[in-house]
């Protein structure tokens, strides 16, 4: 249960960035934006890590520094930037639902490369996320 109310909070978390960035992003660009947010994150998560997991820093396996450095690449300057480009394209309520079909594209990768199953309920859900993509895509912008 804890896991869940931890996944709600990082959905608050970043359902608050959306909102916050697109205030940000009418006073500067994108690029700018998503350097300002980097950096930011940057010095907060290693002061966070610093604090309360110092003596875990020295034992990490250079093959996980490699895996999450991979990540890193994916997630915050390629994500953040295209989250925030698509943000100050087309606002919050329309980037948001497009941008939070990202299980999909896990799920695909995780049955082609982890072989895990798919079940019924993830089936369901992903075409679930899906119908709301093609009525968010084809629907017409609010005036």
């Amino acid at each position: 249960m804890l896991g869940i109310f931890i996944a709600m909070g990082a959905a608050l978390a970043w359902g608050a960035d959306a909102v916050v960035a697109r205030v940000a992003l009418q006073r500067l660009n994108v690029r700018e934006g998503t350097l300002i947010s980097l950096i930011t994150s940057i010095l907060f998560v290693v002061a966070l890590t610093l604090v309360f997991d110092f003596k875990n820093l020295l034992s990490i396996s250079p093959w996980s520094i490699f895996w999450f450095a991979l990540v890193g690449v994916f997630t915050f300057p390629m994500g953040r930037f295209f989250n925030y480009l698509s943000i100050s394209r087309i606002g919050v309520s329309r980037a948001t639902p497009i941008i939070s079909i990202a299980p999909f594209f896990s799920m695909v990768m995780a049955v082609i490369f982890l072989q895990e199953n798919l079940t019924p309920p993830i089936f369901i859900g992903t075409a679930s996320i899906l119908t709301g993509l093609f009525l968010i895509i084809t629907g017409r912008k609010a005036q």
